[in-house]
Parts: C-alpha cells; structure tokens; sequence
C-alpha cells in the first residue's frame, strides 16, 4: 500500500516479518533463521543494506548456518552528508533569510553528526556481511575512507543494467518526456525534472512531461506546478507496471 497515491499489488509473493516495528526483535531472528533454513538459502542479497537494524538482523539470522550475506546500497553512501547542503539550490528552496542563516551556521555540526552516524553505520554493516555491493566503483574509495579500517576484501560494485535493444519495436512515439521512479528529492532530485521544463515548455508547445511514480516530494512538486502555472505536466502516481 502506497502512502502517497494509488494501491499496488505485487506481481510477486511476499513474506512479511511478523514485527514490522521492531527489526532486531527475538521473534524475528527467530522466524527469518527458521525461513532460511526451510528454503535452502544459500545466499541473501539484502537490498536494504543501508539501514542498520535489518543488515542486523540477516546477519542474526545467517548465523551457524553456510548462508552468505550480500548487503547492497542503492546510491551514493556518503550522499546524506554530501547532498544536504544542495537543497539551498532546489527549486522547493526556503526563502527565508533567517532560515538561511541559521542553516549555514548549523551546517559544520550537522555535517560532523552525519558523517559520525554513517561511519558507525556502514562499518557494523560491512563487518556483518559476507560483502558489500555498491552502485559504482567510484563509491568504493570514499566509502573505505569513510568506514576507515575495513579487514578483508569484502567490498565490490555491481552496475545497474542498461541493456541496449536491437529489435525494432513497432511503437507510436510521442512527444513526451517521461520519468519513471520515486518522486524523493534524496537520491532522485525529481525537483530538477521540472526546474528544467519549467525553463522550455514554452518553447515546446507539442511536447509533455509526464511523472511515474510516487514518493515524499509528489505533493511540493504538485504544488510548485500549480502556482508556477507551468503547463502539460502530468503526475500519474504509482502505476502498474
């Protein structure tokens, strides 16, 4: 359930924990070991190998077991801290000169806190998994920067695809822009979508820009359209795929 816009159903079975709030309870460790074991896992590839609390608890549930632990982190890890800085330049930017102010005075500390929070983060992370899989090679280093002493060699990166189409697909082009993904200003910047069409729809009266998908900055960027009266921009929400 989509607490942004439309239901979906996956297309796949899915297997909930029996304590959604609390990840590192016994009766999760327990229930996730015995799951492991029922299905013969060989390896888990833990997709959400950013958040502390469940790379935990797969590595509780891998134990005294030959089940190998992939924690996979889907972006930049040091993004948190060095993104943060960047939302003065969005177009959902705050106006207010004290607010500024306040944010560049505040700004060493909340770095230095960050940066404490993820080096904590990331090392029980990599000294918990089997390996640690980034988006890029060129994460690898700030990340062992980050992390400091890292024994082992436990980290490697693996590429989203991007596989190129040789056969001709009998399609009906439109002029369209169109963006699939979450709508979340971390990882995603979809602000920087419209701050462009915002600059050359007129100029390109045929065309549209159509956003798929939905996240914490649907609403402000719905907003932004609304009383920036820029026009042929369509918001679909969560759509089947």
């Amino acid at each position: 359930m989509s607490p942004y816009s439309n239901a979906y159903k996956p297309i796949v079975d899915q297997t909930f924990l029996p304590d959604q709030n609390h990840y590192l309870c016994n009766e999760n460790i327990r229930f996730f070991s015995e799951y492991l074991l029922h299905r013969k896992a060989d390896v888990i590839m833990n997709q959400a190998g950013d958040i502390l609390e469940f790379s935990l608890l797969c590595s509780e549930a891998v134990k005294n077991s030959n089940t190998k632990l992939y924690s996979v982190i889907h972006f930049d890890p040091l993004g948190h801290i060095t993104e943060q800085n960047d939302f003065s330049n969005s177009i959902l930017k705050v106006n207010s000169l004290f607010n500024r102010i306040i944010k560049l005075i505040f700004y060493p500390v909340r770095y230095y806190i960050l940066k404490k929070q993820l080096r904590s983060r990331y090392r029980k992370i990599y000294s918990n998994s089997t390996k640690v899989v980034l988006l890029s090679k060129f994460y690898i280093r700030p990340f062992l920067r980050l992390i400091g002493s890292a024994p082992g060699n436990k980290i490697t990166a693996i590429l989203n695809p991007s596989p190129v189409m040789h056969k001709s697909l009998n399609v009906k082009r439109k002029k369209q822009i169109l963006y699939v993904g979450r709508v979340k200003y971390w990882q995603k910047r979809t602000d920087r979508i419209i701050e462009i069409w915002e600059k050359i729809f007129r100029d390109f009266p045929d065309w549209e820009l159509v956003i798929v998908g939905d996240g914490p900055l649907l609403n402000d960027l719905k907003e932004y359209v609304a009383v920036n009266n820029i026009e042929r921009v369509s918001f679909k929400g969560l759509c089947n795929p």
